[in-house]
């Protein structure tokens, strides 16, 4: 069907153009310099974990970033590349239902065929493939990401994906992670966690972005006034 094949062309523009990809000038500071002359940063190589906090899903791309919504609130948000993906796998089935739709009543109001000699397997075929790649592609917009909060005011991290509050106190440190994801093919993520006083670790944000893993690390461990523990390559 030639929507589906649209629906692959804009796949891959937004896998391949990945406008997340795109840094302010603020974070190409931070990319480009040593951590240690990054000001207002603080570091803690000895407060590292061996053990890597569960990832929730993979991706070979960046799937959300961490950004300031207000002076005093950090939120993960959705990236374009995910939202164009989303928008991808809802938009383009319509096309093919669409048209089984103009040809029923082109032949109901224009060749006036009889419903009962009406044939609907075209129709149902594109209704379900219609159903199914929404569905697809609602769960892509709305639960691939953790949509986490950074609250100062309030001193609160707010995991929905976890259905849990953390208060900024109970964090030691964030640390920089490099987590190997399996499934039907394999690549590594770059990660975000949050290490407790308890020792308890949580991923905070993971995905194939490595450079925007890296900034959103340095901004998280700023906002939360929190050293970073960020291994040397």
């Amino acid at each position: 069907m030639p929507f589906l094949g649209i629906a692959t062309v804009v796949l891959a523009f937004c896998l391949l153009v990945r406008p997340s990809k795109a840094l302010t000038r603020e974070e190409k500071q931070w990319l480009a310099s040593n951590p240690r002359d990054i000001p207002g940063l603080l570091l803690d190589p000895g407060a590292y974990r061996n053990n890597a906090a569960p990832v929730r899903g993979g991706s070979n791309f960046v799937t959300a970033r961490i950004k300031p919504v207000k002076t005093d609130l950090l939120r993960i948000t959705r990236s374009r590349a995910l939202t164009g993906m989303g928008l991808a796998f809802i938009i383009a089935p319509q096309g093919g239902l669409a048209v089984e739709l103009y040809y029923i009543a082109d032949a109901l109001f224009v060749s006036h065929i009889p419903f009962s000699q009406m044939t609907w397997g075209g129709t149902m075929q594109a209704l379900m493939l219609s159903i199914s790649f929404t569905l697809a592609g609602l769960f892509v917009l709305f639960s691939t990401t953790s949509n986490a909060r950074l609250d100062r005011r309030q001193q609160t991290i707010t995991l929905p994906g976890n259905n849990r509050t953390l208060a900024f106190n109970e964090v030691e440190s964030v640390q920089l992670n490099q987590v190997l994801t399996t499934g039907e093919r394999s690549f590594v993520n770059s990660q975000i966690q949050l290490n407790l006083h308890n020792g308890e670790t949580l991923s905070l944000l993971s995905h194939g972005g490595k450079e925007q893993i890296y900034v959103d690390l340095i901004r998280t461990a700023l906002f939360l006034d929190k050293p970073a523990v960020i291994p040397e390559a």
